[in-house]
């Protein structure tokens, strides 16, 4: 029964501080978030040291604050209590009350700065952020999402997020949010917007329940149309070189061979396996092993040449050809050598 009386102490205590009370607890006690919510939930029942805790936050002695809550059970008013304050001594009182004014007010002032930098942060974000509610209705967003979804904050307010991407995706997404349910989770999609010209990555949060009576969760997220511009056009560019006719090969600066599509493979007899595992003199009988730093060293002089040479098959043929080489640089400072190769006649 004595602990049942703190419990409902901590109820009617936790209840008075309003929305954030756990979290003001937390804060001024060094006890984890999810430990007292498990306690409230009655998960988990509080140690000695973390009832005495508690109980000094609410500036009042364990046997005081069980007091409190056997009063409540008995269906007592608990703002009567007050009589328990009353029969402290002077100096112990003066003391209990001036800590407790003075955290209040480091409290207050703590909040309102993290409220206002965390206020700052979000709606200055590049990211694009939003809340919304357990029924997936839109309740803030910043600029940066108002921005993309080119609809003003009060058109967006009230919205069911889905609404600002593909239908093709919101299968998945409700799935995803239901195997969350009630406790809470993260998980990341690409997805399409709602016109499909634009392509967001998705980061969603679904709150556990009792944690905020009114966000259920938030999204973060991040515009990524370009990057997915990009990859298409260069998926198409590798598709292109890959099924070209023309042979095409990678050079690394020790003279290995870095890339091949199919038609190298074809003119030289070699699996794309074996050519990795090979250098240029292995296949160019023209260019000799002590030779190809000078020759290196050249093609970056020259940055494109176009000059007669030799492949040496797999068979130990010798074929003419004719080389177009470029470089190829990266801003990090890689270079490599992209060969065009051209059999010529009676190859």
């Amino acid at each position: 029964m004595e602990y049942e009386n703190f419990y409902e102490s901590l109820l009617y205590h936790i209840r008075k501080k309003g929305h954030g009370g756990q979290a003001l607890v937390c804060r001024h006690t060094d006890i984890p978030r999810s430990y007292l919510s498990r306690i409230v939930k009655k998960g988990r029942r509080a140690g000695p040291k973390t009832q005495r805790k508690i109980s000094r936050f609410f500036g009042l002695g364990l046997e005081e604050f069980g007091e409190i809550g056997r009063r409540i059970t008995l269906g007592e008013d608990p703002e009567s209590s007050m009589d328990l304050i009353q029969r402290m001594p002077e100096e112990h009182l003066l003391d209990r009350l001036t800590s407790a004014i003075r955290k209040e007010m480091n409290t207050s002032r703590q909040l309102t700065r993290t409220q206002l930098l965390y206020e700052d942060i979000v709606e200055n974000s590049h990211q694009l952020i939003a809340r919304y509610d357990r029924n997936l209705k839109i309740s803030f967003v910043n600029r940066a999402f108002a921005g993309l979804a080119g609809r003003s904050r009060a058109e967006l307010r009230g919205l069911p997020w889905l609404e600002l991407v593909g239908e093709g995706c919101h299968h998945e997404i409700t799935t995803r949010l239901a195997e969350f349910g009630q406790h809470g989770g993260t998980f990341t999609l690409e997805a399409p917007g709602k016109n499909d010209l634009q392509w967001l990555y998705l980061s969603v949060t679904i709150f556990p329940d009792g944690d905020d009576p009114e966000d259920k969760g938030q999204l973060v997220g991040f515009d990524i149309t370009e990057q997915k511009k990009l990859v298409d056009r260069l998926t198409f560019i590798q598709h292109g070189v890959e099924m070209s006719f023309v042979p095409t090969l990678w050079i690394g600066d020790q003279a290995n061979i870095v890339y091949v599509n199919q038609a190298v493979c074809d003119l030289l007899g070699y699996t794309r396996e074996e050519l990795a595992s090979m250098h240029v003199w292995e296949i160019n009988p023209l260019i000799p092993q002590e030779s190809w730093s000078a020759k290196w060293a050249w093609f970056e002089q020259q940055g494109k040449a176009i000059f007669a040479g030799e492949y040496r098959t797999k068979t130990g043929t010798i074929i003419p050809v004719e080389f177009q080489v470029s470089n190829l640089k990266y801003p990090d400072g890689r270079r490599y050598n992209v060969v065009f190769v051209r059999p010529l006649a009676g190859s």
